[in-house]
C-alpha cells in the first residue's frame, strides 16, 4: 500500500497515468504489473440515508454546510442524534428511519423453512433446496434477565437479506430519549 503524494493531471479510465507515491516501491515492476488507485473515503463524503452498503466515514460533532471541509470523528465518545430506543453497552447502527441518527444494532438470524425453495446446480435439473428466509429474535436464553420477560430490544419484524450483524458504528455509552441526543463509543477505526 503506496500513499500518492501527487500527480501531474490528465488520464482517465485505460490509460497511462503518471503518480508520485510517498515511498519507494519495494518490488520491482514490470511491463504486465498492474496497480488498483483507491478514492480516500473522506473525498465526496454525504450523509447517509440509512443505506447498509454505504461507507460510514465517521460523525460530525456539529452540522456541516456543502463543500465545507469539517471535523470527523472515527473513534471514542461522541455524541449523536438517537430514533428509537437506545440501551447502554449495546451495539448502534446507522438508523434506517432517520437521516443522521443511531438506533439499536439488530441481528437477524437466517432460518430455513422446512422443505421449501428450488435451486439449479451447474447445468442439472432443478434439485430441491432450502430457502433462506429470516426470523427476528423472539425469545431470549433463560439466564438472560428473567425476572423481565419483556425485552423492547428484541426484534418482530424484519424483511430482506439475511444480514448479521448489520454496520457497526459503536455501542451507547448514554441511551435518551429517543429523538434526542446520546452518548455513544464509536469504532469505526
Amino acid at each position: 500500500l503506496y500513499d500518492v503524494v501527487g500527480h501531474p493531471g490528465g488520464g482517465g479510465e485505460d490509460t497511462t497515468k503518471k503518480i508520485d507515491i510517498k515511498d519507494p516501491v519495494v518490488v520491482a515492476l514490470t511491463t504486465s504489473s498492474q496497480a488498483t488507485l483507491i478514492k480516500n473515503i473522506y473525498d465526496g463524503v454525504n450523509r447517509p440515508y440509512g443505506d447498509p452498503w454505504d461507507i460510514i466515514a465517521g460523525i460530525t460533532p456539529v452540522s456541516v454546510p456543502a463543500d465545507h471541509y469539517f471535523w470527523c470523528q472515527v473513534r471514542g465518545p461522541a455524541v449523536v442524534l438517537q430514533e428509537g430506543g437506545l440501551f447502554a453497552g449495546r451495539g448502534v447502527m446507522l438508523s434506517q428511519r432517520k437521516s443522521g441518527a443511531v438506533e439499536v444494532l439488530k441481528q437477524v438470524i437466517p432460518v430455513r423453512p422446512a422443505g421449501s425453495g428450488r435451486e439449479l446446480r451447474g447445468g442439472t435439473s432443478p434439485q430441491e433446496a432450502p430457502t433462506f428466509t429470516q426470523k427476528a429474535v423472539k425469545i431470549r436464553h433463560l439466564t438472560d434477565r428473567l425476572l423481565d420477560p419483556v425485552d423492547p430490544e428484541v426484534l418482530t419484524v424484519f424483511s430482506g437479506q439475511a444480514t448479521i450483524p448489520e454496520r457497526v458504528l459503536g455501542y451507547c455509552i448514554n441511551p435518551r430519549v429517543g429523538t434526542e441526543h446520546a452518548l455513544i463509543y464509536l469504532t469505526l477505526s
